[in-house]
C-alpha cells in the first residue's frame, strides 16, 4: 500500500485528462487515500493494462469493451 501523490495521479492518467469530465474528481480520489500496488511485468503493459481494465464508465464498458474487467 503506498500513497499517490497529486502529479503521479496526473501522469497516469493523462490520457483522459481534456476527455474524460470526472478528469478532476478521479485525480482527485486517486490522490486522497491509500493505493494498493500491483506489479505487472510484459510488452507494452500501460497498453495492455488499460485494455484489460476497459473504459472508465461501467456502464459503457459493458457495450463497448464487453470482455474486460469492468
Amino acid at each position: 500500500m503506498f500513497y499517490l501523490d497529486r502529479p503521479a495521479a496526473e501522469e497516469f492518467y493523462d490520457v483522459y485528462k481534456g476527455v474524460l469530465v470526472e478528469y478532476l474528481p478521479i485525480i482527485e480520489h486517486l490522490s486522497n487515500g491509500p493505493c494498493i500496488a500491483l506489479e505487472i511485468r510484459q510488452e507494452n503493459v500501460v497498453e495492455q493494462f488499460r485494455k484489460m481494465v476497459g473504459p472508465c464508465d461501467p456502464e459503457i464498458a459493458k457495450y463497448l469493451r464487453n470482455n474486460t474487467i469492468r
